[in-house]
């Protein structure tokens, strides 16, 4: 699994190490609010771990472990999601919720569609929310991908899909 590093981040893979830290950030209400679930206990948290991990595997992509360099601290998860039935290949991130406002998720966000279009063949990337969650829809505006003014209706869930095509992402990159 690649490693990327940002200014502030190293994106890395998940590994059962991870798992006291990913545990916590599981349990919590906060966050489990905006992701469409339920607080986690540890093995549930533990079964979360393993499916991200085995994205890798099964898609060549996924969703890294994002690491404060300064601290080494796990903040929470960012990359590359296209499970079976998904609408396209989505960025998307999960913040510790004390650290939120503090531009990791635009960070690592950004570093995933650049990772996108430089490592995969693929003509666009996308990310989806509630139409309510406007902190993760700024960090989409954030990251160039434009509101399409589409609802998908994912896993129960309706969700506003913005998304940014190659030519747009080679656009900001001259």
């Amino acid at each position: 699994m690649p490693v990327v590093h940002t200014e502030r981040l190293v994106l890395r893979g998940l590994t059962d190490d991870d798992l006291d830290a990913w545990a916590r950030l599981q349990a919590d209400p906060r966050i489990a609010g905006w992701l469409g679930g339920q607080p986690q206990d540890r093995e549930d948290a533990w079964r979360t771990l393993a499916l991200f991990v085995g994205h890798w595997a099964l898609r060549g992509h996924g969703q890294w472990a994002m690491v404060e360099r300064a601290t080494g601290a796990l903040l929470g998860r960012v990359g590359l999601w296209q499970p079976e039935g998904w609408p396209g290949l989505e960025v998307g991130w999960m913040v510790d919720a004390d650290r939120w406002g503090e531009g990791f998720a635009t960070e690592g966000g950004r570093a995933s569609v650049d990772w996108a279009f430089t490592r995969l063949d693929v003509d666009e990337v996308i990310s989806i929310t509630t139409a309510h969650n406007l902190a993760s829809r700024r960090v989409m505006a954030k990251l160039g991908l434009r509101d399409t003014g589409t609802i998908v209706h994912v896993r129960g869930h309706d969700q506003v899909c913005y998304r940014i095509r190659r030519e747009e992402w080679d656009a900001t990159q001259a």
